[in-house]
């Protein structure tokens, strides 16, 4: 009898760590290592996915059970990166994508005004067909993509023959770098979306130094940048007040990050 009570208390801690989840909320950029250049170097395509999620509080009443995952965002996008503009262009949004970039084969091959693309599981779509969302999956990527860029470049591009042997892949070190330095807007993370709240609630989140830094990076870039300088200045000192008030294992804990969030506010009272 008490291996059944057992396994229903098993059961239910496992139902309630799948509806209750932790306040903060991730953001990440993923890019996947198919990024390729165009033949004359002069832009990139690659794949990203833009996620935001909350984690599943851990249920402790006999042992540890990590809860379920919320994703509020996970999508795979198709981006370009063009060296003279300095310019990233979504060329397309495929929408949600229930496992990480590591889980795919993803195959991208430059034409001339176009891009070829491919998609497939890790282990054929045959053999994942028990996992989760992935019929529905194959119905929409399972075939060969041809997104025409330049409409003046004039190819019959079921005719061309996809060659990758000579693909000059892009160190994905070098890419992040890139990616790092644009507004999360950039790649269709925003905040009203992820996380609907008042402006007070938002500039609170802040200037409290509370939930992620990726989530108060996107406060500032998507809030706080809109407001005067005299209003940017007055978030300013209150995060520095709270700032002020952590114990000296919290600031070193958070330093790292309010410093660049600080540097970020001064570029904007100067602006």
């Amino acid at each position: 009898m008490s291996i059944v009570r057992t396994a229903i208390v098993l059961l239910f801690c496992d139902l309630l760590s799948s509806c209750y989840y932790t306040k903060d909320i991730n953001i990440r950029i993923e890019l996947d290592h198919s990024a390729v250049y165009t033949p004359d170097s002069s832009a990139i395509y690659f794949i990203a996915l833009s996620e935001a999620w909350k984690k599943g509080k851990n249920i402790w009443f006999i042992m540890p059970i990590e809860g379920q995952t919320k994703y509020l965002k996970r999508d795979m996008l198709l981006y370009s990166y063009r060296f003279d503009e300095k310019n990233f262009t979504c060329i397309y949004d495929f929408g949600y994508l229930p496992y990480g970039l590591g889980n795919w084969e993803i195959v991208l091959v430059p034409l001339d005004g176009a891009v070829y693309m491919t998609i497939m599981p890790l282990g054929g779509w045959d053999s994942e067909l028990r996992r989760y969302r992935i019929a529905e999956l194959r119905d929409k990527l399972d075939r060969e993509f041809i997104f025409v860029l330049d409409s003046t470049v004039q190819h019959n591009y079921d005719t061309i023959q996809i060659s990758t042997e000579n693909r000059k892949l892009v160190n994905l070190t070098y890419l992040y770098k890139l990616v790092k330095s644009e507004p999360y807007s950039t790649f269709r993370l925003h905040l009203h979306e992820i996380d609907p709240a008042s402006e007070w609630d938002y500039i609170h989140t802040l200037t409290s130094l509370e939930n992620t830094a990726e989530y108060r990076r996107m406060v500032i870039e998507q809030v706080v940048s809109k407001k005067s300088k005299r209003a940017i200045r007055r978030i300013y000192k209150k995060m520095q007040k709270t700032f002020e008030k952590l114990s000296e294992s919290e600031k070193s804990k958070m330093e790292r990050y309010t410093k660049e969030h600080f540097e970020v506010l001064e570029r904007l009272m100067e602006e």
